[in-house]
């Protein structure tokens, strides 16, 4: 677990193991970043309950080798905080990853990312709501320059299109996954100093899988034994990539840096889609994509450069 900051070490993402912190957010939002791309080629292949419980057995089993040891020592610790854990495998594990491959079968990739947009501002009206931050015009100032970079990358720098905008299930299941996102970041705050980072981690998969497993066992509609090898390769990395990798990275930028800053990092994604889209299909990268681009990272760099877990880390 990180130690906090004290008032006079050097805050921002020059202080000691923030510049690590920082690059674990880049690479946690470059893996899910995969995982949306993944989730819409594979959504008609697999149903969003069968694909989310074999995403988190294979990041189960990737991290017991390394967590079981931890896992045990901490269970008197874990089960006299089943709430906690409950509220994590709930929110982080089963529903978050249920609603965007939900959505992904009826939305673009595209519009899924511009849905992401609201994650910054709800995980800061959240930390204000629960008198953990306060809200600074630097913070309002980050945010805003934030949106506008998405809406720039996401509209081609045509604003205008925006009024034509229209909400459908696609959107409806997103907006629910960005709720989920934020109460899951929010909780990482509160994550109790006695039970390891890793151990907390495949606490909170367990259980994710146990709400999961009975549902995908009655509703879930793939017959596994029919889908294809490249299929099983995307799901291996969902597992792996996007699932056990990432969300380590992501607590440990959360623990960190706290969740206000970090949650700036999800407006990443369309920057990385674009990139991605760049280098693997051959589309070309516009002005209104660099302008977005600029403005986002300009944003990140905005809000984590206050230091914020100088008063908000646990």
């Amino acid at each position: 677990m990180s130690r906090p900051l004290s008032s006079d070490e050097p805050s921002g993402p020059l202080a000691t193991g923030n510049g690590i912190a920082l690059a674990a957010l880049v690479l946690t939002v470059l893996l899910w970043s995969g995982n949306f791309v993944a989730g819409r080629i594979m959504g008609g292949l697999i149903d969003p309950l069968t694909l989310t419980s074999l995403r988190w057995l294979i990041a189960l089993a990737g991290i017991l080798p390394f967590a079981a040891v931890p896992l045990w020592r901490s269970r008197r610790a874990l089960m006299r905080r089943w709430y906690f854990v409950a509220g994590l495998g709930l929110t982080g594990v089963a529903l978050f990853n249920v609603c965007v491959y939900s959505a992904l079968q009826r939305i673009p990739v595209a519009s899924a990312t511009l849905m992401l947009a609201v994650v910054p501002f709800a995980i800061l009206t959240g930390s204000v709501l629960l008198g953990k931050a306060r809200l600074r015009l630097k913070d309002g100032a980050a945010l805003l320059v934030s949106v506008i970079g998405v809406l720039i990358l996401l509209t081609d720098g045509h604003l205008e299109s925006l009024m034509g905008l229209k909400f459908g299930a696609g959107d409806l299941w997103m907006l629910l996954a960005v709720l989920a996102w934020t109460v899951y970041t929010l909780l990482l705050r509160a994550s109790p100093a006695d039970v390891p980072p890793d151990a907390m981690l495949a606490a909170s998969m367990i259980a994710g899988l146990v709400l999961l497993l009975p549902l995908a066992g009655m509703w879930g509609t793939t017959d596994l034994t029919l889908l294809p090898l490249p299929v099983w390769g995307g799901v291996l990395y969902v597992g792996l990539g996007a699932s056990l990798v990432a969300f380590w990275c992501w607590g440990f930028g959360v623990r960190r840096i706290g969740p206000e800053a970090a949650g700036f990092f999800i407006n990443l994604m369309p920057v990385f889609s674009a990139v991605l889209a760049w280098l693997l299909l051959g589309e070309t990268l516009g002005a209104s994509q660099m302008a977005g681009a600029a403005a986002i990272l300009g944003a990140i760099v905005l809000s984590s450069w206050r230091g914020p877990a100088s008063k908000s880390v646990r």
